[in-house]
């Protein structure tokens, strides 16, 4: 079955069957990545799924500027795929403990996204997450 796969590619190409593998402009692995603004850091500490999915995707995202955690910040964001000329709904934002905040996103297709977040709180700032998404 995986030759069938391979060969209905472009060529046997690994990256006409994953959208992410030549992908530049996304973090090669969201767990972990750390996203900045001009004053506020986003690292993601949690995801589910494992990887950014066709489907909601629920992110815990520490905030933090020089001098630590940033807490009751409220936080507002949108979805666009550039390439396509299309956005998604929406994320939700929940603040949970000690400056992190839970995202949940839907991403409707596979491919490059960006999520624009806004930042109001002791600062305000925007942060911009570019991720790949399987599909």
């Amino acid at each position: 079955m995986l030759w069938l796969l391979l060969a209905c590619g472009e060529g046997g190409d690994p990256a006409a069957l994953s959208p992410c593998l030549e992908e530049d402009r996304a973090v090669d692995a969201v767990l972990g990545a750390v996203f900045s603004g001009d004053t506020v850091t986003v690292t993601v500490q949690e995801i589910a799924p494992a990887f950014p999915a066709v489907a909601d995707n629920t992110w815990r995202l520490l905030l933090e500027d020089a001098d630590g955690p940033l807490t009751g910040c409220t936080l507002s964001g949108s979805i666009d795929m550039p390439d396509h000329g299309h956005g998604g709904p929406a994320p939700d934002f929940v603040e949970s403990t000690d400056g992190a905040y839970e995202m949940t996103a839907r991403f409707t297709m596979g491919g490059y996204w960006e999520v624009d977040l806004a930042v109001s709180c002791e600062t305000e700032d925007a942060v911009l997450l570019n991720v790949c998404v399987e599909g």
